[in-house]
């Protein structure tokens, strides 16, 4: 497969809202709201344009990773997220092609390492271990499987509370007008039920 692998331009950001929006839509809530958040992310300290990629194939443009500015405690991390191929292409070696693309990027920008909350049977394949191996948790102090950390460095010793952007937070009335942005999309029950465990 002809990829191609690059810097997200202004150009690109409506277009990356919408293949976020296409990827994530019904899949772990009614809707979604990850679009929304890649277009905020990019308003804030937090936004790294170096490590906010575009996967096009053939002119098309198939996939999208970011990776923001977080914390734990006082040391600076990487947060990890959203991850975006567009349907019809998904396991087809995008999106591992983007997540290996990100971290050599990371870890040649000097950064300490990548935390992010997803499926560990997936991102384990990239060397992700268990936050709570490493005593780290959320701000709130939960933790759990899907809180994962990839270190880039060695001896780092990063334990402590994970703080990642408050963008990530989409705004329910604010996610509903910029909804009217885009083509109209049937709202169904989420394929994917995630449950916190406490």
């Amino acid at each position: 497969m002809d990829l191609i692998i690059k810097k997200e331009t202004v150009d690109d950001y409506f277009a990356v809202e919408n293949l976020t929006r296409e990827a994530f839509f019904n899949i772990y809530m009614s809707g979604c709201d990850e679009h929304l958040v890649v277009r905020n992310l990019r308003n804030t300290k937090s936004y790294i344009n170096e490590l906010s990629l575009v996967a096009f194939f053939n002119n098309e443009l198939v996939g999208h990773i970011m990776l923001t500015r977080a914390r734990v405690e006082k040391d600076e991390v990487l947060c990890l997220g959203p991850i975006s191929v567009l349907p019809k292409f998904q396991s087809k070696g995008i999106g591992s092609k983007l997540m290996k693309d990100a971290i050599k990027s990371a870890k040649n920008m000097g950064f300490k390492a990548i935390i992010l909350l997803g499926n560990p049977d997936y991102y384990s394949k990239f060397g992700f271990k268990k936050c709570k191996d490493f005593e780290i948790s959320l701000e709130n102090g939960q933790c759990f499987d899907a809180l994962q950390i990839l270190h880039l460095s060695e001896n780092n010793n990063i334990k402590g509370r994970f703080i990642y952007d408050r963008a990530f937070v989409a705004d329910e009335k604010e996610l509903e007008e910029y909804e009217k942005l885009f083509p109209y999309k049937e709202k169904t029950e989420p394929k994917i039920k995630i449950e916190i465990q406490k």
